[in-house]
């Protein structure tokens, strides 16, 4: 009875720690980020006509992370760390830390990180009343 009280034991011992040590065959694999980022910080009603409300947003990209034909809203955008390629139907445009631009509504286009770090875009989206 006492093999068999230390058996126990010692699988119980080996059980938590391999649960500390992460030894556990059982766990799984962390689920893989999203290359791509996109949240909404806050949003508000805005007082612009034909403008619902703004949103104010983060954007963030790693290294050699792409998005093809985008459809893009009205928005107004700035680099806050990195460098992003824009492609908009065969022109290219360069986007580094301290640049901002405007998008109209409608706007299809291309962006890529090329950097070796991840880029931050921040910005204010204007998103249209539905008809």
């Amino acid at each position: 009875m006492k093999k068999f009280a230390l058996a126990v034991f010692m699988i119980s011992v080996f059980v938590v720690l391999s649960g500390v040590l992460g030894l556990d065959s059982s766990a799984k694999a962390e689920p893989k980020k999203n290359p791509v980022r996109f949240k909404v910080l806050a949003s508000f009603p805005t007082d612009l006509p034909g403008v619902e409300k703004a949103q104010f947003i983060h954007f963030e990209m790693d290294p050699g992370a792409e998005v093809k034909n985008f459809k893009v809203v009205s928005e107004i955008l700035w680099v806050t760390e990195g460098t992003f390629i824009y492609g908009y139907g065969g022109k290219t445009v360069v986007r580094k830390k301290g640049e901002r631009w405007y998008h109209d509504a409608g706007t299809v286009l291309d962006v890529s990180n090329k950097e070796n770090s991840v880029g931050v875009i921040r910005g204010v989206q204007f998103i249209r009343s539905k008809k």
